[in-house]
């Protein structure tokens, strides 16, 4: 004689952890990154995003470049936030010759948000 009772419990126990351990899904959006320059850019030949944000690892995007634009899409991220989006420019040889920030972005749960930075000239300061 076999109980059918007993193969719903370990599925009860599963859940009733779950529930106690206080277990929900980090709130997710999604960011559409578009970076223009301030003046004509030719040689840049990559531009990479960093966006950081207060209790989170800094995420790192490199951009596609689309005719006169670059652009890229960070998709689950981790929402509710206010993030600092950092855009460089790097020519072939590596060297920085663009930068473009914009501050303080936040980005609410269950949304798609579009960040246009504009990348100027970069002067290394001494």
């Amino acid at each position: 004689m076999h109980r059918k009772g007993w193969c719903v419990l370990p599925a009860l126990v599963a859940a009733w952890v779950v529930m106690v351990s206080g277990c929900r899904p980090e709130p997710e959006g999604s960011v559409h990154i578009l970076g223009r320059f301030e003046q004509s850019a030719s040689d840049v030949t990559r531009v990479s995003v960093t966006l950081t944000a207060a209790d989170q690892e800094p995420l790192t995007l490199e951009l596609v470049k689309v005719t006169s634009e670059w652009s890229g899409a960070l998709e689950r991220t981790p929402a509710d936030k206010a993030y600092t989006f950092t855009t460089e420019g790097f020519g072939a040889d590596g060297t920085k010759r663009y930068a473009g920030k914009a501050t303080d972005i936040y980005l609410p749960s269950g949304e798609a948000i579009q960040v246009a930075i504009t990348l100027r000239p970069f002067v290394s300061q001494p």
